[in-house]
């Protein structure tokens, strides 16, 4: 049969409608159809495009093709689909060939039905990690080679081509990048990897997971008995916030060019006492020690120094959080990459862009927005971010907000937590997943969401026991869910005690987190005793203004409530400020010889020039400049030239 009479007989009709012999296909929603259809022409080249033609080969000529009208439900000849015979085909009628099979779930049920055990658990696994590696491949498909080379006409080897052997695999991208395991002479070697291309993913996902399958692997309702545990800061956050405020107002917290310098983080950790997420011995001197105080701490000078937001002093942290997970979270997202991923040696912020980890930030916040009060697994985050719904209906998908980067250049990549190489089958969960759980310790810290941690130690990164996270009620209030927000209940203590009779101050705790600020205004006298006096208070005051300052600093953090004795002391300090107003007006100073009588007797005596001179001691006079003239020219009169 010539190419001619192929394609009559599939276009033709020339068998009756939905016999055997009949392949009915069902017309796409317009725009859904026109998506897919720009999606696969500019995510793909013209080779592609037509490998994929040739993955469907055998479905199609297994019949006659007729396509069901949406409009009218009449049938047709499903004419789009005879560009899918032809390489010159241009590349806007392949892809809507292609998109046509591909975006109707009905049609693309006619491929999968084709598909042998073996391939299908190739693309399942496939859909796990976009990359895997050749010899992984072959050990799903169980053959012992998956390429094969076609021989063209001309004098070079190099004509020859190579293409995957199984024509339904042909949708699969060949890669060669560094290996993970292969080395000679101490270098990494290249080897095969095959990756499930991002213009298709979502097409082949939707194909393998029905949307309550998808549903169940995203929120848990509850979690299990055993086996987790469940970290909740949030009223350590709310307890804690003001006085992180009070240090971040009396400068005590500042942001280098890298953020806030580890030693600070450890000594304002000590001081305010933050509860840690970690808190097992088991991580003393791990990359998991002081974690929640690193990013309590960041964070919240990052909010204050850089995003600036409300510092007039009636900030709270639900106002904080809700701003910087807000309108400011674009701003935050670009900060964060050495907080998220600080354990991976040679990563270029290049790489990190190329993949979209800003989106998928974005993506996980949407997801928690949409599911506020279940747990959320964050895994299941993963694998919905390659997925994304784009409404309700489950054949609608956006496609990949998270897709793995061009690995070919990866040798220099280095996980210094497992002390592995970072190679293309490992990158999908060594960036996409790790971001995700370091982000959700990331909102446990600052008491946004509580976590379910795995009692299984993880060797992948500081960050692999997260499982599971729900938002807390300051959650909900950040990411605008609730509209207010009821601050939850917890004992207030106190840290000082004023002496009713001396200006001394008693700490009541030891570690102090406000001893930093007394130390601006007294003098340590013992171990837990501050002597407070009118040198010490205004030691680093230049005006009334600092005065008034540190009195409100004063009475917020040290004590609110003064005995008369100190408020009477405080009452005099603003008294006292500037007693004494300096003089603008400018003077000429001038000394007189003791020996020249004449002169003095003059400016003593002359009624005009008593006017004009202000006497001071030691024989010196003082004329205004404004008047310097005038003191001239009447000294001219009697003879004398200055």
């Amino acid at each position: 049969m010539t190419k001619k009479e192929e394609l009559e007989r599939l276009f033709g009709l020339s068998g009756p409608t939905g016999d055997a012999h009949t392949l009915i296909f069902t017309e796409p929603d317009q725009e859904r159809w026109q998506e897919a259809t720009s999606r696969l022409c500019d995510g793909l080249t013209k080779n592609q495009l037509w490998a994929m033609c040739q993955a469907f080969h055998p479905l199609l000529r297994s019949g006659a093709l007729v396509l069901v009208q949406m409009r009218n439900g009449t049938n047709r000849p499903a004419t789009e689909l005879q560009g899918l015979f032809s390489q010159g085909t241009n590349k806007i009628d392949m892809s809507r060939g292609l998109a046509l099979l591909l975006c109707q779930p009905k049609n693309l049920e006619y491929f999968y039905k084709r598909l042998s055990k073996e391939q299908r658990q190739l693309y399942q696994r496939l859909l796990g990690n976009p990359y895997i590696t050749e010899r992984e491949a072959k050990g799903i498909l169980k053959v012992d080679s998956l390429v094969v080379t076609e021989k063209h006409n001309g004098y070079y080897r190099y004509n020859n081509t190579e293409k995957l052997s199984q024509p339904e695999l042909m949708f699969l991208k060949q890669l060669r990048a560094p290996s993970a395991t292969v080395v000679r002479y101490g270098f990494r070697q290249y080897e095969t990897f095959l990756m499930l291309p991002v213009a298709v993913y979502p097409f082949f996902a939707r194909m393998f997971c029905s949307k309550t399958e998808l549903r169940a692997a995203l929120i848990r309702d509850e979690l299990p008995s055993s086996g987790y545990t469940v970290c909740n800061l949030e009223v350590d956050s709310v307890a804690k916030f003001p006085l992180m405020k009070g240090l971040l107002k009396a400068g005590k917290v500042q942001m280098r060019q890298k953020g806030v310098g580890l030693t600070d983080v450890k000594r304002i950790a000590k001081s305010l006492g933050l509860a840690e997420i970690f808190a097992d011995d088991a991580v003393k001197g791990s990359a998991q020690e002081g974690l929640r105080a690193r990013y309590w701490i960041e964070l919240l000078a990052y909010d204050y120094h850089v995003l600036r937001f409300r510092r007039d002093g009636s900030e709270s942290l639900e106002t904080v959080m809700r701003n910087m997970f807000g309108t400011q979270f674009f701003r935050l997202s670009y900060m964060l990459l050495p907080l998220l991923l600080p354990h991976i040696k040679g990563l270029r912020r290049q790489l990190v862009e190329e993949n979209t980890l800003t989106d998928l930030l974005a993506f996980f916040k949407s997801t928690l927005t949409i599911h506020p009060r279940e747990w959320v697994d964050v895994a299941g985050v993963l694998q919905q971010s390659a997925i994304v719904p784009a409404c309700t209906t489950e054949t609608d998908y956006l496609g990949m907000v998270f897709s793995p980067a061009n690995m070919s250049d990866s040798a220099d990549l280095t996980n210094e937590y497992s002390h592995k190489q970072i190679s293309a089958d490992s990158f999908f969960t060594e960036f996409g997943l790790t971001v995700l759980q370091a982000f959700s310790l990331m909102l446990c810290s600052l008491g946004v969401a509580e976590v379910a941690l795995s009692s299984l130690h993880r060797p992948e990164s500081p960050f692999a026991r997260v499982e599971c996270l729900r938002l807390t009620a300051l959650g909900r209030y950040a990411l605008g869910i609730d509209s207010t927000y009821e601050a939850p209940h917890f004992d207030q203590q106190a840290y000082f005690e004023l002496d009713l009779e001396r200006l001394i101050i008693r700490s009541l705790v030891n570690p102090n987190p406000y001893e930093q600020l007394l130390k601006d205004s007294s003098v340590r006298i013992s171990t837990n005793r501050y002597e407070t006096s009118a040198s010490s208070f205004l030691a680093n005051c230049k005006s009334k203004d600092d005065v008034e300052k540190n009195i409100t600093i004063f009475r917020q953090f040290i004590s609110s409530d003064l005995p008369p004795l100190w408020k009477q002391f405080f009452d005099s300090l603003l008294q006292h400020c500037h007693p004494l107003k300096k003089d603008a007006t400018s003077y000429q100073h001038y000394v007189v010889e003791p020996d020249n009588t004449d002169l003095i007797r003059l400016l003593t005596s002359d009624e005009k020039l008593r006017q004009l001179v202000v006497r001071a001691e030691g024989y010196r006079i003082l004329v205004r400049v404004a008047d310097q003239a005038k003191f001239e020219s009447r000294l001219k009169q009697f003879g004398y030239l200055l």
